[in-house]
């Protein structure tokens, strides 16, 4: 492949590839995507405590640099991607042929995991992933942890785990949920439990203060 000249003059650039990726579901049970800027990213899901998540990621970088007038590039084998990846990389881009550190943090897992676990659920899995693209780096509303003490409480009545409700609910993490939860009691949406350790919510104080 060193030796095929990939390099093609360019059409001045228009309209970029759109922000919600291309997304195959493969034979072997991994999802792929297409994250312009990032590669071509694959991700196995498993249970772990009743809850969808990602177990396994393939990464393979392939040209997500692409306008409407170099489509043509994503019919190309994929070491044929490669090549072109390294001659057409924008300047002041890392070349799309390495995988660094700044590449991997990029990967939206998130977004990932709640698109395939969207549509392992029979629901709109573009629709999850702009779902939470949208919520991450903005300030969550209040009505939002009002809904968060709600599901909450509905889990305790129910004798479920709320965390895991609030997970499942919004497609996060534990760490996330739990996030959720403290902030929802900073705002006076919900109380706390009667002791460490347990969940509830008629408490006013949290038993860590006591």
């Amino acid at each position: 492949m060193a030796d095929r000249d990939t390099t093609q003059p360019r059409a001045r650039r228009r309209r970029r590839v759109r922000e919600v990726p291309t997304m195959v579901e493969s034979a072997d049970g991994w999802y792929g995507f297409g994250l312009r800027g990032v590669g071509w990213v694959e991700v196995a899901m498993a249970r772990v405590d009743g809850l969808l998540e990602i177990v396994g990621l393939r990464i393979d970088v392939r040209p997500m640099f692409v306008d409407e007038s170099e489509r043509h590039v994503l019919e190309m084998p994929a070491e044929q991607q490669r090549q072109w990846a390294v001659d057409n990389t924008p300047p002041g881009k890392a070349s799309g042929a390495v995988i660094t550190a700044e590449r991997l943090r990029a990967i939206p897992f998130a977004e990932l995991r709640a698109a395939v676990a969207a549509r392992m659920a029979g629901d709109d899995a573009f629709g999850a992933f702009e779902k939470v693209a949208r919520e991450r780096g903005k300030a969550l509303p209040d009505e939002h942890f009002r809904q968060v003490a709600t599901v909450y409480q509905s889990a305790v009545e129910r004798r479920a785990a709320p965390l895991k409700a609030i997970q499942e609910q919004w497609h996060v993490s534990r760490p996330a949920a739990a996030k959720y939860v403290r902030r929802a009691r900073e705002l006076g949406f919900l109380g706390w439990p009667d002791r460490a350790g347990v969940a509830g919510y008629d408490a006013t104080e949290s038993p860590f203060a006591q």
